[in-house]
């Protein structure tokens, strides 16, 4: 199943946010420009068994991050940040009002957990873009007693979030999440890490024709 996402900044839609679920794999790949000439680009691979992580590959431009790692001495209540969507989907399936788990930073992964909770607050006004009048049931992500999200349900899936102040609406296509997004940043959502070394290669392989002045 993939799933795709409008990203939104201060109001504008500049960005957008892609999953991939598999029985035993998630993706995800996020991409918003940060200002003049910089881009934050996201892609976590989390493999899995059931609600059990398995091994998980982290990376994040700018900051030249790149890191992977195994479930290893963190328990079966562990689960790294990009996992949370897996969590809030058991919730909606079960029922559960309340999961708590421990969370991962993905960039420092060997690093000890936070105690985190998933909490549902019930109906809550559902943000939009256009500001229409939807509700539906809110959950929030505590993260060392800090909300660090909230996602807005609507028929058992979460339909928009928001993310310490940026927010995120689901889209029925890739085209209507990638709607006037910058070029660079398509390319990232729909091809990878790939894309990003393709571009730098082709620019490093670029050599001007130097102008010869005549006599």
């Amino acid at each position: 199943m993939q799933r795709w996402e409008s990203f939104h900044v201060d109001g504008l839609h500049c960005g957008a946010l892609f999953r991939e679920i598999t029985p035993d794999r998630l993706l995800t790949r996020v991409a918003f420009p940060l200002g003049e000439n910089e881009n934050y680009l996201v892609e976590s691979v989390i493999t899995r068994d059931g609600l059990s992580w398995k091994s998980m590959s982290f990376w994040q431009q700018p900051g030249d991050v790149s890191v992977t790692s195994q479930r290893g001495h963190h328990n079966n209540e562990s689960m790294p940040g990009y996992g949370e969507f897996l969590l809030i989907q058991h919730m909606i399936a079960d029922g559960y009002e309340c999961v708590d788990f421990q969370a991962i930073i993905d960039s420092a992964p060997e690093g000890p957990p936070a105690a985190a909770r998933m909490q549902l607050l019930g109906i809550d006004n559902i943000p939009t873009e256009d500001a229409s009048h939807r509700q539906g049931n809110r959950i929030d992500v505590t993260i060392a007693d800090t909300v660090t999200s909230s996602h807005w349900l609507e028929k058992g899936q979460i339909v928009a979030s928001d993310w310490k102040g940026a927010r995120s609406f689901l889209r029925r296509s890739a085209d209507e999440a990638l709607n006037g997004v910058d070029e660079k940043l398509v390319d990232f959502l729909r091809e990878g890490r790939s894309a990003v070394s393709v571009r730098t290669i082709e620019s490093d392989d670029f050599t001007p024709t130097p102008h010869l002045e005549g006599p």
